[in-house]
């Protein structure tokens, strides 16, 4: 059975591919950064090789530049994407560029967040006539559900199937851009009652005040926020070939959201957190908070909070390929 499973997200896309439920899962991410190009031209008279020309994908009459690569386009070909019907919109191209890779494949399953569950019809709808799919080949994971599902199956450490951390009590976070999701795990069960997503509460939090921060230099203003994402990313940004350092803002900002985050966690799931026994971080969040994980420790006890040791942006991806074996038991 070969699954694709598409987190799309509002910063990185993550992807994972299965070839059947014994075989070893392929994951990776690129940068979610969408560039519309214009009307479909027919490039076979300019000289364009196959090669260059993969990139780019077709859709609706349109052709767009999906990943790193788009970040080479002028800004104001860059799309916004920071709401539900902007991520609507750009689903199908992602689906696209991968099917593209992969070929057919047995069943797809893509992610979405908890803030956005009572659209997920319509989601799902969006996908299935996009493509003229099976409505049974398509699915849909709740972000945070979809770690839960990846942290049973494949535990803490991606590249250690043999590391093992006892953790059926505890709280998740998943840490995306836009949202976070909560979920609540109590003997190895999920509580569906306690299952919730925060639009406005992921790393836009912290783009956003470096968006701020970059009126203080000569940075130009116009710069789409999917761009401002790698700046946070790589610690610096190049305009024009003269190369800012913003690592010190960064860091400020990251401790910063993590004493907001604390603060959010203690207002909204003060009882929770006394009676489970770890608070567990999955997302690009928890990516890029894990080296100020000290900082936590200021607020519990050493321990209480777990992150992922690798690849924690991954586990709604990876979930989702294990999802439909989950449907089926």
């Amino acid at each position: 059975m070969k699954i694709l499973s598409i987190d799309p997200g509002f910063g990185d896309c993550k992807v994972g591919y299965l070839d059947g439920l014994n075989s070893r899962p392929e994951y990776f991410k690129h940068t979610n950064t969408i560039a519309k190009l214009g009307p479909v031209k027919n490039n076979s008279n300019l000289g364009i090789s196959e090669d260059d020309s993969k990139h780019i994908i077709e859709f609706n009459g349109e052709q767009y530049l999906i990943g790193s690569i788009a970040n080479q386009a002028t800004n104001s070909q860059v799309l916004t994407i920071k709401d539900y019907d902007a991520l609507k919109e750009i689903s199908p191209l992602i689906i696209k560029k991968y099917l593209m890779k992969y070929g057919e494949v047995d069943h797809i399953v893509v992610s979405l967040s908890l803030a956005y569950l009572e659209k997920s019809g319509d989601y799902k709808n969006y996908i299935v006539e996009a493509f003229n799919l099976d409505p049974k080949k398509v699915s849909l994971v709740p972000q945070g559900v979809g770690c839960k599902i990846a942290l049973d199956k494949l535990g803490f450490d991606l590249n250690d199937p043999s590391f093992k951390v006892d953790c059926t009590n505890y709280l998740g976070i998943d840490i995306g851009f836009n949202t976070i999701d909560v979920i609540k795990v109590i003997d190895g069960v999920l509580i569906t009652q306690n299952i919730q997503g925060f639009p406005g509460m992921g790393v836009t939090k912290i783009v956003n005040k470096i968006y701020d921060d970059l009126n203080n230099t000569n940075i130009p203003k116009d710069i789409p926020f999917s761009k401002i994402k790698n700046f946070l990313t790589q610690g610096y940004a190049t305009i024009r070939g003269e190369t800012h350092d913003l690592s010190g803002q960064i860091e400020s900002r990251i401790k910063e959201y993590i004493t907001e985050l604390h603060e959010f966690l203690e207002k909204n799931y003060k009882e929770d957190l006394d009676s489970i026994d770890f608070l567990v971080i999955f997302g690009g969040g928890a990516n890029l908070i894990k080296k100020y994980r000290s900082n936590w420790n200021q607020f519990y006890k050493e321990g209480f909070v777990k992150i992922p040791e690798t690849g924690p942006e991954y586990y709604n991806a990876l979930g989702g390929l294990y999802l439909p074996f989950v449907k089926k038991n």
